[in-house]
Order: structure tokens, then sequence, then C-alpha cells
């Protein structure tokens, strides 16, 4: 959870960026070592764009899995500064390897480059035909 969770500008458990001490606390001592963020339905509407830049600047929209909004007062800038300071890495792999899958990931959204990034040949389409028992 995020408002209300590790982020609650305001509170006065929070430092002066808003992050809640108590719970940036409990993270490190937990050994947090993978942060995710955006997850869940949340992630379906989100747009990191939205979350980058001076936080009066950024648009608020609806969350629609909620049915709610997103202020984006948190956002891409304070997860990446939020990774940083709780878990050693964004991944548990190297930077080598975030940096590949970062790649790939990207890749898969052209639906062309992933199979070549993986030296692996590209999926062949087959024809549907019904399932039969």
């Amino acid at each position: 959870m995020i408002y209300g969770g590790i982020y609650e500008e305001g509170s006065p458990l929070s430092d002066k960026d808003g992050y809640r001490t108590d719970v940036m606390e409990a993270v490190k001592k937990l050994g947090v070592s993978i942060l995710r963020y955006p997850g869940g339905n949340f992630s379906s509407g989100y747009d990191w764009k939205d979350g980058i830049g001076p936080k009066d600047r950024r648009p608020v929209r609806p969350e629609l899995a909620w049915n709610d909004l997103e202020t984006n007062r948190f956002g891409t800038d304070e997860f990446c500064a939020t990774a940083s300071a709780s878990a050693p890495s964004l991944t548990s792999a190297s930077t080598a390897a975030s940096a590949r899958w970062t790649t790939l990931a990207i890749g898969w959204s052209t639906q062309r480059s992933a199979p070549h990034l993986l030296g692996r040949p590209a999926p062949q389409r087959t024809a549907a035909r019904p399932l039969t028992r």
C-alpha cells in the first residue's frame, strides 16, 4: 500500500518528503531485496510518465481498478528513491541482467525483437484448431 502506507504526506510519522519513517525502518529491518511498483490491478492503468517531474504538475487521473483518483503524488521518481533507500536493488539480479531484462520487456512490446534478444527463433504462428475430448 502506497498512500497511507509507505507514503503519507503531512503525517506526523512521515519525513519531510512524505515517507513514513516507521514503515521505511520496518522495510529495512525485513531485508527487503525486491520492490514492485506498480503492482496488481493498479499497473493496468498506470503510465510511468505521470509520476515524474514536479508533483504539482503531475496529472490526477481516474484509477479504474479501485474506482478512485490517482494523484501521482507517489510515482516513478518516488519509487526509484524508495528503492534506493530501502533495498539493495530493484531486482535480485545483477545490473547487467536487469538491463537485459528491461531490454527484453521493451522488446516484447514490439512483438518482434524479444526472441532475438534471447537468441531464440521467433515463435511460429500455428493454425487454430478446436479442442477435442
